[in-house]
This record gives C-alpha cells, sequence and structure tokens, in this order.
C-alpha cells in the first residue's frame, strides 16, 4: 500500500473496501489501479 500511496505524489485518492475478505482497492490520479488482496491469518 505504500507504493501506491508514494505514487500519488500529493493529489487526491480513494480507497474502496467492501468487507474484511473481500479485495480492495486504491484509485489515485494516475495510469494505474491498485489492488489490495486481503489474507488470512488464521
Amino acid at each position: 500500500m505504500s507504493g501506491s500511496v508514494a505514487a500519488s505524489q500529493g493529489s487526491d485518492g480513494f480507497l474502496e473496501l467492501s468487507d474484511e475478505l473481500s479485495p480492495g482497492s486504491v484509485k489515485v490520479n494516475t495510469p494505474f489501479h491498485y489492488v489490495l488482496m486481503p489474507m488470512r491469518m488464521s
């Protein structure tokens, strides 16, 4: 997640989450769309 924050260069972004077991996404004003995949640790 730190890569997507660093790539934003101070522009606005969105973090979209639906629940704890579904993938989330980070959208910033760049040509990239970052997907966050959850990991079950139990």
